[in-house]
């Protein structure tokens, strides 16, 4: 495990689908804990659960998950008023209404669609995120859309790690082959501590305008000695015609070290680095001003920069708390602009 005192952990999902009705709910619920302790042991970073809250095994889930010290995200099919109407125990809807309260992140899955499409939209959405899947199935066919084998079947081609429980013997074992222990993106690895998105977002873009020059150098010190190489053998051959074989061989040699300078910018990765650092962190800016509205699992720009998606996923959910309403930070950030502006 990495030392990650002063840094931003990198967001790892573990998805969950099961079914309603179960013989020994207790003895799911331990079931349920003691594979999170098995998919914990095979990643590296801050283990986050996602899935429904749908009375029965989503439930048992999400309250393992906070026994375990895990922070949840909850996906609900329609809006909670909706909601409501799938419970026709009250204390369970009780039961979910503080696991929806409790959560990291709560929120309606895009699309509005009816029951049963709602549901599989929801384990539509797990997917998407999940490095880990967790199943209670009880190993018969799906009996209708968004049912728990469809979610396995869609696990297994999106190639997800996953471990399903059997619902009758609470054994539990991987789906295909066990997977190999996911460390860290290097990309985290590579982030100064910082106490908030904020001061990450200060620091890199501070680290990348001092990288700029040293990235810029090696790019214009190639060119330059290129440029030197020319004017020294034209003044050896202007002023000393017997010079022009020194003046050949001073080019080379000037050249030579023109030539090594992009090779050992490479190397040193200056030049990826500053870029790095940069793209980084105006995603970072980006985000800081329009993280408000729309939901942390699909931040701004994720379209444009899905290969930094852990990292934007990472960011917008350490930026939940400070959510105040996309209508303050609006006319807060409108303010500032038109003051700006006069000033």
């Amino acid at each position: 495990m990495h030392d990650t005192t002063g840094t931003l952990r990198q967001i790892r999902f573990v998805g969950f689908a099961g079914h309603r009705s179960l013989v020994d709910p207790a003895a799911a619920k331990a079931a349920i804990s003691r594979e999170l302790e098995a998919i914990r042991a095979t990643v590296d970073g801050e283990l986050v659960g996602i899935s429904s809250a749908a009375a029965g095994a989503d439930l048992l889930f999400l309250d393992a998950c906070q026994e375990a010290g895990l922070k949840t995200v909850v996906l609900l099919p329609f809006t909670k008023e909706r909601f409501a109407e799938d419970f026709e125990d009250p204390e369970e809807w009780r039961h979910a209404c503080r696991c929806m309260d409790s959560a990291w992140w709560c929120e309606v899955s895009p699309g509005g669609e009816d029951a049963p499409a709602a549901y599989h939209v929801v384990a539509r959405e797990s997917l998407e995120v999940a490095d880990r899947m967790l199943f209670l199935w009880d190993g018969q066919t799906a009996r209708g859309l968004g049912g728990t084998e469809e979610t396995i079947r869609e696990a297994v081609e999106r190639k997800i790690p996953s471990r399903v429980i059997d619902a009758n013997t609470l054994q539990a074992s991987w789906n295909g082959c066990e997977p190999t222990y996911d460390s860290i993106d290097p990309d985290f690895d590579d982030l100064p501590a910082a106490a908030s998105i904020e001061e990450l977002f200060l620091k890199l873009d501070a680290r990348a305008t001092r990288g700029a020059p040293l990235s810029r150098w090696f790019a214009a010190g190639s060119m330059s000695l290129n440029h030197l190489a020319t004017i020294l053998q034209a003044v050896l051959i202007a002023f000393a015609f017997t010079a022009a074989e020194a003046g050949a061989m001073l080019k080379l040699v000037v050249v030579s070290v023109a030539a090594l300078l992009p090779w050992v910018g490479g190397r040193l990765r200056w030049q990826a680095r500053w870029i790095r650092d940069r793209v980084r962190a105006e995603l970072l800016r980006s985000l800081l001003c329009s993280h408000e509205p729309g939901s942390p699992l699909r931040p701004p720009a994720l379209e444009l920069f899905g290969g930094d998606g852990a990292f934007l996923r990472t960011a917008a959910l350490q930026l939940v708390t400070r959510r105040r309403g996309w209508e303050i930070a609006r006319d807060e950030y409108l303010h500032e602009r038109v003051d700006g502006q006069i000033g």
